[in-house]
């Protein structure tokens, strides 16, 4: 009671396990929570694993090296990745998969399947909903961190051998290949799967037709990297066509290294913050003092300071990152509140407190849920705190000043159940 809850107006809520319904009056078991804020649960679509967890390739044992890619990796990594979720506000998530052999992609999506019909998903950690497979359909020039040997034609009898297990739910397919990517992403659609595009080296005009087959956003848009074009030229390259495409979603790594901070704000205003959705892309190194790795056959290296991570022999090319939702958050909420200089745009003036909590609590969680459609499911719906959806929320504080803000976790509830006190 007495919280500020951000996108439900200024009544008070009573969590009906598992979900909201709106409180008047004084109810037994209120809780008191003056001068903090209530937000919605964060919804991370995008992230790899962390404490020396990685979905892929599984768990990594620090003496030797290397990952343990037993079935117990899986069996006690995901529940415990789960509940490090909660640490940072995320109540729901999806598995991202690394570019790797079939045999590999087959048997973390099994594992996953087991762990979301499982009695415990959601009840000792975030919900996870599904597994994103990153890796496979992406341009080899593109490739980033990911590694090209494990690169897959686009074909959905190649997609239906990887989810054999049924646990996929994003895919990322890249318009380059033409009309057998524009085939897949009509086949993967009209089965209710969301596609996506990252590591793309696509033309607007290539771009354009496959969001008329039911593309619906960009992964971790102008990293990956993404492909773009000053030039008139079949339209430009897929950064012109994102931008110009205003049905189209965009995925933004917050960690201010992936992105140059100048360049968000320049998307924020472009796009508009209902079109923006915050991940974190998180790695196994996430949480650990690990420095120097392996993974997927790529070598990566953490920066001094621990911020982010880089592709060794590749300047300038990033390998996941650090981040986690928190983090994210707070860097949305401060960027968003002081005047700064674009790119694009010549300057950005700073929003008022509210409205800057309110966009990047719609960046975190509104966002994600409505491109997914789970913002308006009868029967899962979360993202936003209303009456009817499911009681996944966060309760915080908020520290510092504009331009320089923290979002500190004190309570995250999932499905009404109270999983985390801090």
């Amino acid at each position: 009671k007495d919280g500020r809850i951000l996108s439900a107006g200024s009544k008070d809520i009573l969590s009906q396990n598992p979900e909201f319904s709106e409180i008047p009056e004084f109810h037994p078991s209120t809780q008191d929570i003056s001068n903090c804020y209530v937000l919605p649960g964060f919804i991370d679509i995008h992230c790899h694993g962390a404490s020396l967890f990685d979905f892929t390739s599984g768990m990594f044992d620090i003496n030797k090296q290397s990952f343990c890619s037993k079935e117990k990796s899986w069996t006690i990594g995901l529940p415990g990745y789960a509940r490090w979720k909660l640490h940072e506000g995320v109540t729901s998530f999806y598995m991202a998969t690394l570019a790797a052999p079939i045999r590999l992609l087959r048997k973390c999506l099994q594992y996953l399947a087991r762990y979301m019909q499982g009695e415990t998903n959601g009840k000792e950690g975030a919900f996870v909903r599904g597994g994103f497979l990153e890796g496979c359909f992406f341009n080899p020039r593109m490739s980033g961190a990911q590694n090209t040997r494990y690169i897959l034609k686009p074909e959905k009898e190649i997609f239906d051998e990887i989810n054999e297990s049924g646990a996929i739910r994003l895919v990322n397919v890249v318009p380059d290949y033409g009309e057998p990517s524009f085939k897949l992403i009509r086949e993967l659609t009209s089965c209710g799967i969301t596609v996506g595009a990252g590591h793309t080296d696509a033309t607007a005009d290539q771009f354009r037709e496959a969001v008329k087959c039911g593309l619906k956003y960009v992964i971790h848009f102008t990293n990956g990297p993404t492909g773009g074009s000053y030039k008139p030229f079949n339209g430009g390259g897929v950064i012109e066509a994102a931008l110009q495409t205003d049905e189209v979603y965009v995925e933004q790594i917050c960690d201010m290294y992936h992105v140059n901070p100048a360049y968000i704000r320049d998307i924020i205003m472009r796009k508009g913050v209902d079109k923006v959705i915050a991940i974190t892309d998180q790695t196994f190194v996430t949480g650990t003092n690990i420095r120097k790795f392996t993974l997927g056959g790529i070598n990566g290296e953490v920066s001094s300071d621990g911020a982010y991570i880089g592709v060794v022999g590749k300047p300038n090319t990033l390998f996941g990152s650090c981040l986690t939702m928190d983090k994210a958050f707070s860097n949305l909420l401060s960027l968003l509140t002081r005047d700064m200089q674009g790119v694009w745009y010549r300057q950005h003036t700073a929003m008022p407190f509210d409205s800057a909590m309110l966009a990047a609590t719609g960046m975190c969680s509104t966002n994600p849920a409505k491109m997914l459609g789970l913002l308006d499911d009868l029967n899962e719906g979360t993202g936003a705190i209303q009456s009817g959806k499911w009681a996944d929320l966060l309760i915080a504080k908020i520290e510092g000043s504009p331009g320089s803000y923290r979002l500190k976790i004190l309570d995250v509830f999932v499905r009404g159940n109270h999983l985390l006190s801090l």
